[in-house]
């Protein structure tokens, strides 16, 4: 994707994307809970090289770095300040969507399913509203 033509994207316009990619990852390609995972499976929240493109897994934060900065070294603490700017969020919202467990609610009730996280993105994109679905 070209940099500059990312740049010019609205921040509607790169969710669209982003859920579009979601979308066509392997369900193992997608984990909330890790910023990336390496080709043997590891989980890395200190990733310091390019793990997205070989196409390992990653959470909505990893991802969204992979696609609109790729030149830039995935690594969570870097990385979600990248993709948080990318989606022009609030820190506030950058944490409820990137780390929804933080909030308040219990880990263990969040549905970080891929289908969750698109469910979640959708809902943000539509209504600017940031609501993870809760396990049943």
């Amino acid at each position: 994707m070209d940099r500059i033509a990312v740049s010019e994207l609205s921040c509607k316009a790169k969710l669209d994307l982003l859920i579009e990619f979601i979308e066509s990852l392997d369900g193992s390609k997608f984990r909330m809970l890790s910023w990336a995972i390496n080709k043997d499976g590891e989980s890395s929240l200190n990733v310091y090289e390019p793990i997205g493109r070989c196409m390992t897994a990653g959470c909505i934060a990893g991802w969204t770095s992979y696609l609109f900065s790729p030149s830039e070294p995935l690594c969570n603490c870097v990385g979600s300040f990248i993709a948080s700017r990318h989606l022009g969020l609030e820190s506030w919202q950058a944490e409820k969507l990137f780390q929804p467990w933080i909030g308040g609610d219990n880990i263990a009730e969040i549905d970080l399913s891929k289908d969750s996280a698109l469910e979640t993105l959708r809902r943000f994109r539509d209504t600017g509203e940031i609501q993870w679905r809760l396990k049943v």
